[in-house]
């Protein structure tokens, strides 16, 4: 037979606090965060596969909403922006490329990384390397929300040094980045994997 304890009663007075942060958040830092990107949907993506969003939609990568379907804008106000190099090796097992590392592209580091081609054959076998802008930003429809990161690699490569470019643009005219709301549209592509 089982013994259950005997309930206690706590006589030490309660400090006054924010309920709302009752174990929650007190201790937490932003380190502690996972900041959610914006994943702009493919044909393989995994919300597509999962059948929860279509190929061009917007998608919140921690909850797969939906934050723009492919036929309407996304809106977002960029305030930052970082780079980073995605170094992939490939598997001859499974005959494709398997993450390795991501690399922040810094100004102490930036001519060595311009050089290097998307393709590299090295000691370790061969290296794919994704040279992706990342984007730090806001919804105007979710302020009081956590930023997102948008990143754009790849064949959206274009995309980016467009946004680069107006954001460079706002910086000589004595606007921020920020000052601007963005408007980001889905237009079909396809390559050899679909």
């Amino acid at each position: 037979m089982t013994t259950l304890p005997t309930p206690h009663t706590n006589t030490t007075p309660i400090a006054p606090m924010d309920s709302g942060a009752w174990g929650a958040i007190e201790n937490l830092e932003t380190t502690d965060l996972l900041v959610p990107k914006i994943f702009h949907q493919q044909a393989l993506s995994k919300f597509v596969q999962d059948g929860k969003a279509r190929p061009g939609d917007f998608c919140d990568s921690l909850t797969g909403e939906i934050l723009a379907k492919k036929e309407d804008k996304l809106e977002i106000v960029i305030f930052g922006t970082f780079k980073t190099m995605v170094i992939e090796t490939y598997n001859p097992v499974r005959d494709q490329f398997d993450y390795k590392e991501t690399i922040t592209i810094t100004s102490d580091n930036a001519r060595e990384w311009a050089s290097v081609g998307l393709m590299a054959e090295t000691p370790e076998g061969k290296l794919k390397y994704n040279l992706q802008y990342n984007f730090y930003c806001l919804l105007p429809s979710r302020l009081v929300e956590l930023p997102y990161v948008l990143t754009l690699g790849s064949t959206k490569t274009r995309v980016a040094k467009k946004l680069n470019t107006m954001l460079y643009k706002l910086s000589q005219m004595k606007r921020p980045g920020a000052s601007v709301v963005f408007e980001l549209t889905s237009k079909q592509e396809k390559n050899d994997r679909g």
